[in-house]
């Protein structure tokens, strides 16, 4: 079942909006993740009558002006976020808890405060599942694949569907929870490049115990999802897509190797 939002008094919102403003502002190692956009804390304890771990993302504000006309149309990114996840939760998807979402006027910073949801990384889990828990495996990742097709076929088009933004609630049955919602769509039709695009985006990744043929069983999944007629076509352009992603990123780790290494050839003829 989708996890419901809780309702907290003005004090517990005030409270939790002071915690958070205080820990980015000192930081106190909580910094979970740093984007281009916005920092990601984790605090534990009871803040403002919430007992457990919440998550503080903190918004930069817009500097691009892409970025302020988006602003300007959806509302700040933590406002959008907490729509989002109302309309997943109406539609039937699990999405990390709102707890606040709000605004600095005076300098633009938008702040998100979400529950920490008891569930894993797609990319833990599958790194852990091992040859013994094959039939398992296959059968999330089966369950994945449908997932996606149904959100999909209601409208919605996540903004990154990595394997670190899926998180697996249950094994069996395989429950999912979709987070990191700030780019994510409602659509009333999704293109089909915006389908492929979220494909290859889950698929591209290197991951520990994944092969090609558990990738296809993802995208079966999915083209069964979706009652396509052609599955086959959308197969072979898809893996076409993410083999041309993947030597695009294989290329870049690459680039970026051999200027570490010429930084430290060059540091150490400095030194020399």
């Amino acid at each position: 079942m989708p996890q419901q939002a809780r309702r907290l008094a003005a004090h517990e919102r005030a409270a939790l909006m002071e915690t958070a403003l205080r820990v980015a502002a000192c930081d106190q190692g909580l910094l979970v993740r740093r984007s281009r956009h916005a920092a990601t804390y984790l605090v534990s304890g009871v803040l403002g009558g919430v007992e457990g771990d919440v998550f503080f993302k903190l918004f930069d504000a817009p500097a691009r002006a892409g970025r302020r006309l988006r602003r300007l149309l959806l509302g700040s990114p933590a406002a959008y976020v907490a729509r989002l996840t109302r309309l997943l939760n109406e539609a039937g998807f699990a999405a990390p808890a709102v707890l606040l979402a709000g605004e600095e006027r005076r300098t633009g910073r938008a702040l998100l405060a979400t529950e920490r949801v008891e569930a894993r990384a797609l990319a833990e889990w599958l790194a852990q599942a091992g040859p013994q828990r094959l039939a398992l495996k296959r059968a999330v990742l089966r369950s994945l694949g449908s997932a996606v097709a149904r959100l999909h076929r209601l409208g919605f088009v996540h903004g990154d569907l990595t394997p670190y933004n899926v998180l697996l609630a249950c094994e069996a049955p395989a429950r999912w929870v979709f987070i990191d919602h700030e780019r994510t769509l409602r659509l009333i039709l999704v293109p089909r490049r915006l389908k492929l695009r979220n494909l290859v985006q889950l698929g591209r990744f290197e991951l520990e115990g994944v092969t090609r043929c558990d990738r296809l069983r993802v995208f079966e999944a999915y083209a069964r999802g979706l009652g396509r007629g052609r599955r086959r076509a959308l197969l072979r352009r898809l893996l076409r897509m993410l083999d041309r992603r993947r030597r695009r990123d294989a290329a870049k780790r690459c680039a970026v190797q051999l200027a570490r290494r010429g930084s430290n050839v060059a540091a150490d003829c400095a030194q020399g």
